[in-house]
């Protein structure tokens, strides 16, 4: 499903990646491991299309994507960051943001897209967050918790079911209750043979629940 093959990649004359190939299988879970600096999110925004690599080939399902950029590369990767503030837009509201979830691969517009049909769809994934989020559909963004901001973003990057989806620390940031909610709603996607996930963290205890599969930067 994800195949990388001879990459390298430098920053300020900084050896970050030489000759790295990676193989993964569709539906595997992937926890990514390491310290600081040792490149993970720079795996990762190789992965998305934010940065390109000095060399190599970057497949998936063997297309290459190698220097595609990341808006079209939008239709494989859905991608959550430790930040809750970064996957969502305040200034809109719930329904709003998972429209433009919905749309990110689509020409149709806004308007479009927020029809009753739609609506239904959204409370119905929205009642599996087990947050009341359901019957806030008109609210701002910027009024949810850290927690429920997460679980948002979180349910915006797998609603059209991305090939791959990237775990960027993405319960660091949350109180203990917060995070527990984030990794049942992980662990759902887990059990979605359809996505292949990759996940960073560095918390021993979620590296136990969720360890099947490995990799490890230095």
């Amino acid at each position: 499903m994800l195949k990388i093959e001879n990459l390298h990649k430098n920053f300020n004359e900084k050896v970050v990646f030489e000759n790295f190939n990676l193989n993964i299988c569709k539906g595997e879970f992937v926890t990514i491991l390491g310290g600081n600096g040792a490149g993970k999110s720079t795996l990762f925004n190789l992965i998305s299309g934010t940065i390109f690599p000095d060399s190599g080939n970057i497949f998936m399902y063997e297309k290459n994507v190698t220097f595609l950029p990341e808006h079209k590369r939008a239709k494989y990767v859905g991608r959550v960051f430790q930040d809750p503030l970064r996957g969502t837009s305040p200034n809109f509201t719930i329904e709003e943001n998972l429209v433009i979830a919905t749309l990110k691969n689509s020409k149709r517009n806004l308007k479009f897209a927020s029809n009753k049909q739609n609506r239904e769809h959204f409370k119905e994934k929205l009642s599996q967050l087990e947050m009341n989020l359901e019957n806030r559909l008109n609210d701002k963004v910027g009024l949810l918790s850290g927690g429920q901001r997460q679980a948002l973003t979180l349910l915006m990057a797998t609603i059209c079911e991305p090939r791959i989806l990237l775990l960027d620390e993405h319960t660091a940031a949350l109180d203990t209750k917060s995070q527990e909610k984030i990794l049942i709603l992980t662990e759902k996607i887990k059990e979605n043979p359809e996505i292949t996930t990759l996940m960073i963290t560095h918390n021993k205890e979620i590296e136990k629940r969720f360890g099947e599969n490995f990799i490890i930067i230095q």
